[in-house]
């Protein structure tokens, strides 16, 4: 191979958590065109998931050779497929035996690169020590593989979660260029999401960062994302407004700023038909109304359940203000749906009653079961 090989690494390949997910399965042809299929491998977390999901995960032996040299190794790996558009090669990684060596890993990190990981927890372990392993498996490829074949090589971790990997590799293996991706900051985004404040990015240059972590719990992960911003040798972040964020918070600029492109190839017009109709659909279930197709607008908001960061409460004051307002509407209907996680159960029993006949009943504002609706 001419080209350099690319290991990309996140916590949510194969994993669905947020937006990064999107990020990474709508590039996969470009970077495959880029780097050859067989010259990119993504790398994320061996973790079980509940039943009923579609799967993200096909397993497959796409080299053998690789697969059988990982049979005594520490790390846990799979070999497989990421079932998103282009199928790329995948590595599932399992850290669970590197539990035992916790402590020892993570105060090699605070002697070598004065990673503060003193007040963290579970959700704080878990990422680290997969990506600690995920930098041990691209070493094991390093030495076995890619040395003997001259053959260079370029890692991309994403978000603090991944970031461990970086630091593993900057002394095991310095010769192949890191790039470390944060697609929001740590702490940006739980100041933030603490209230709603109009002049955020004006005062983040009086922020006292290090107090600010501790106050708010996440001292751990803002250390482990500052650590690798400096430490990787290319620092990237996807808006210009996050890369003010990373200068004031992290201490470094990012030296390129990456757009996120979703839609890099268009949707086909008979899917987006098909998925309009059963936003209809299910309008219609929920208030119990009929609506015109055409003399409908449709808009849709999704993401996690942060209500400040993700600007549901500027999207639901927005849609208030359409209410009764014929000429912003241009005299159409709107219907706006809402598409977040929050703390849910199963479908509501009357959306099910409703589509196999039963009469509408009062109108439902939301589809499931909530754990605290009010």
């Amino acid at each position: 191979m001419s080209k350099p090989a690319f290991f990309e690494i996140s916590w949510e390949v194969c994993n669905m958590v947020g937006g990064i997910h999107t990020v990474l399965a709508s590039r996969v042809h470009e970077v495959q065109q880029r780097h050859g299929e067989d010259g990119y491998i993504a790398l994320g977390p061996d973790i079980p998931r509940a039943e009923g999901l579609a799967p993200e995960f096909r397993a497959d032996i796409w080299d053998p050779e690789l697969r059988d040299s990982f049979e005594d190794h520490e790390v846990g790996v799979v070999m497989g497929r990421w079932l998103v558009p282009g199928e790329p090669r995948c590595l599932l990684i399992n850290q669970s035996r590197l539990y035992q060596r916790k402590d020892e890993i993570l105060g090699r990190y605070w002697e070598e690169f004065g990673l503060d990981s003193l007040f963290g927890d579970w959700d704080y372990y878990d990422p680290v020590l997969f990506a600690h392993a995920a930098g041990m498996v691209i070493e094991h490829i390093r030495d076995r593989f890619l040395l003997s074949a001259r053959q260079e090589a370029i890692v991309q971790a994403h978000e603090w979660m991944s970031a461990a990997a970086i630091l593993y590799l900057k002394t095991a293996a310095p010769e192949i260029g890191t790039v470390f991706t944060t697609h929001a900051t740590m702490l940006g985004r739980s100041l933030a999401g603490r209230k709603a404040d109009p002049n955020f990015y004006r005062s983040l240059a009086s922020v006292d960062v290090e107090a600010a972590a501790k106050e708010l719990q996440v001292s751990s992960k803002h250390s482990m994302e500052t650590v690798a911003a400096h430490e990787a040798d290319v620092f990237t972040t996807v808006s210009e407004i996050t890369a003010i964020e990373c200068a004031h918070l992290l201490k470094r600029k990012p030296d390129v700023i990456l757009p996120n492109g979703f839609g890099a190839r268009p949707v086909p017009l008979e899917q987006r038909a098909r998925a309009r109709e059963e936003l209809f659909k299910l309008a219609e279930l929920t208030t119990g109304d009929a609506y015109d197709r055409d003399g409908t607008a449709i808009f849709a908001l999704a993401g996690r359940y942060e209500y400040v960061n993700k600007g549901v409460d500027v999207y639901l004051n927005a849609a208030a203000k359409l209410q009764g307002e014929l000429e912003l509407r241009d005299g159409k209907r709107v219907i706006v749906y809402a598409m977040l996680p929050a703390g849910h159960a199963e479908p509501k029993r009357q959306l099910w009653d409703r589509a196999h006949g039963a009469s509408a009943g009062p109108p439902l504002r939301c589809t499931h079961d909530l754990v605290d609706e009010a």
